[in-house]
């Protein structure tokens, strides 16, 4: 009996040497963090947090190769803000937005699985692609639609990056708007007398964008004058006339980095995802993310 006992043992300590690597393979934890949505009650693996950001950022009748590269850019965008998932990301434009399972119901109503799975494809073949710059995640901004350029970093904040310069974005849809106000409103919102109107002057970048408006006594940021008369740019002009104020406006967004419909333009035209990324972040490269490599 105690011959059959030992003869046991070297047995199952065999099969525990050789089924070890298998068993290990199966508990190991996925290669990609989970991502902490504030006023979400549980984390999300990434790929799920993908799709809200897809539903939320673009419209899903986008060409594949247009959410190819929005799964690109939204993949970099939250890892590098969250540090690979160490910190909450909000789920509104302050950083990407993004619509949990009842909002793209809500959203989709009839149409929420054909959209989803439209939407879990481009994050699939995307492969856990990063857009890095020296080997390192960029800060992946994007937004609606350009004046038909992007916009620079530096013209945006301050800050700039190698890879956020301006590029061309030929869109056939620049998404004009007007704004009507009485002079007195327009002065009133500005903080002036109706007597410096007249005098007020605009000052462009190489963009098109306004980068200052001036006044006799008060100078804004084209953003800050966006920003106070809720316009959808910083590419306005301002037509004055005896009593009223008219804003001209073109695009939508800040203007920096991936344009999404320029994205839906250029995949139009047969470009891929790839090349809409190299086009939008000039001088970057793909990479995978770090632990997901295959083996």
């Amino acid at each position: 009996m105690p011959k059959l006992l030992y003869v046991l043992f070297i047995l199952s300590t065999i099969a525990l040497v050789y089924t070890w690597p298998l068993q290990k393979q199966q508990i190991a934890k996925p290669c990609t963090p989970e991502i902490h949505v504030k006023g979400e009650a549980q984390p999300l693996s990434l790929d799920s947090y993908l799709l809200g950001v897809l539903a939320g950022e673009m419209p899903a009748n986008f060409p594949p190769e247009a959410l190819r590269a929005q799964a690109m850019a939204a993949r970099t965008y939250v890892l590098k803000s969250t540090a690979f998932g160490q910190n909450a990301i909000d789920s509104t434009v302050d950083a990407q937005v993004y619509l949990n399972a009842q909002q793209r119901n809500e959203k989709w109503g009839a149409d929420t699985a054909l959209f989803e799975t439209k939407l879990q494809q481009a994050i699939e073949s995307t492969n856990n692609q990063l857009i890095t710059y020296e080997g390192e995640p960029i800060t992946a901004m994007f937004f609606s639609t350009s004046n038909g350029s992007t916009e620079s970093a530096e013209n945006f904040s301050g800050n700039a990056y190698p890879y956020l310069i301006p590029v061309t974005s030929a869109e056939p849809d620049l998404r004009p708007a007007e704004k009507l106000l009485t002079l007195e409103e327009f002065a009133l919102t500005l903080g002036v007398p109706e007597t410096q109107i007249p005098e007020l002057t605009i000052v462009r970048n190489e963009t098109g964008r306004v980068q200052l408006v001036k006044l006799p006594t008060r100078t804004l940021t084209g953003r800050e004058f966006r920003t106070l008369f809720e316009l959808p740019s910083t590419d306005f002009t301002i037509e004055l006339t005896a009593t009223t104020i008219q804003i001209h406006s073109s695009g939508y967004g800040h203007g920096v980095g991936m344009s999404q419909y320029g994205a839906k333009a250029m995949a139009e035209q047969g470009k891929v995802a790839e090349e809409i990324v190299a086009h939008y972040y000039p001088g970057t490269q793909l990479a995978v993310i770090p632990g997901c490599e295959k083996k």
